[in-house]
């Protein structure tokens, strides 16, 4: 790629060539990678879900499913009380600087980025939101939010707040996956 670089007064730099490389076996996609656990049995908390193999995969677009008494659209009826999901991806920040990030979730849910727990909201109990603020520089961010439903009602949300953002949902256009 060939672009040239305007200064404040509006005078052009010389020719600059920027050489990019892709990866060609790896494919990207807006939104996240998620993963569906069905258990037969009854959970308390966010089991394991290491080595187990998901009995459903696809891309969510966004985490907003608000606390339901039925299976979420696209997951089998045996996934109505005791399931649990697993949400990969990277988080985009266009602006560097101070966000908060929320979890609300009926039951459990952890929110990990860049590689750290920052949000524990496991255990039973009706929807529940806890944050997390931490300042975070421009680019992608590693992101993963587990979840568990045991009985009554199922609902996952993931929210942010940041430089000119107000609360709202994390939007399709911030969440990215590599499948």
């Amino acid at each position: 790629i060939q672009y040239r670089v305007l200064d404040q007064a509006g005078n052009q730099s010389t020719l600059t060539t920027l050489t990019v490389s892709f990866l060609s076996n790896v494919t990207y996609a807006a939104g996240l990678y998620a993963e569906f656990f069905d258990y037969e049995s009854g959970l308390s908390v966010i089991p394991s879900l290491t080595g187990r193999t998901p009995d459903v995969v696809r891309v969510d677009s966004q985490i907003n499913y608000s606390s339901v008494n039925v299976a979420w659209s696209g997951l089998p009826t045996t996934m109505q009380d005791t399931f649990a999901s697993r949400h990969t991806g990277y988080l985009q920040i266009t602006t560097a600087g101070s966000y908060t990030i929320y979890v609300n979730s009926d039951d459990g849910s952890r929110v990990r980025l860049n590689g750290s727990e920052i949000i524990n909201n496991d255990g039973l109990h009706g929807m529940q939101e806890r944050s997390h603020t931490a300042t975070l520089a421009a680019g992608y961010h590693p992101l993963e939010v587990t979840f568990f439903e045991n009985g009554g009602g199922a609902g996952l949300q993931l929210s942010w707040q940041g430089p000119g953002i107000s609360k709202q949902i994390v939007p399709a256009s911030a969440l990215w996956s590599d499948l």
